[in-house]
């Protein structure tokens, strides 16, 4: 369970508007931009040992894997299936993970989605 510091609610209601809501840039600029595997052949190479132990575990299904039925993070490399990523992410806090058989990006903590275009291009 979480326990707030203090009582989250404005003191004053005109308090209430400057808190809002990241805009999809934001995101981009404070979660996307800062990820560090930049591309899918990393991301191919570094799921594979954690794949194995999901499958070892029994967490994830070779069907899974076959389908593209499973989500890489990119804090911490955990691989699993997308619905056990968003928990995963929501709950570490690590907002970006990738989508395998889609190819799509997802921010937890936002709530939006990205091409694997957004990701920064390469450092030169």
């Amino acid at each position: 369970y979480i326990i707030y510091m203090g009582c989250l609610c404005p003191k004053n209601p005109s308090e209430k508007s400057i808190k809002k809501d990241p805009t999809i840039e934001e995101c981009k600029k404070e979660h996307v931009d800062k990820v560090k595997i930049k591309n899918l052949d990393q991301i191919g190479m570094a799921s594979l040992p954690a794949i194995e132990k999901e499958l070892n575990s029994g967490r994830m299904i070779p069907e899974d894997v076959q389908s593209g039925n499973f989500a890489f993070c990119f804090e911490c490399e955990y691989v699993s299936t997308p619905q056990v990523m968003r928990d995963h992410c929501n709950e570490k806090k690590h907002p970006i993970y990738m989508h395998m058989g889609n190819k799509t990006i997802h921010c937890a903590l936002c709530n939006f989605d990205f091409l694997p275009s957004d990701l920064p291009q390469n450092m030169q």
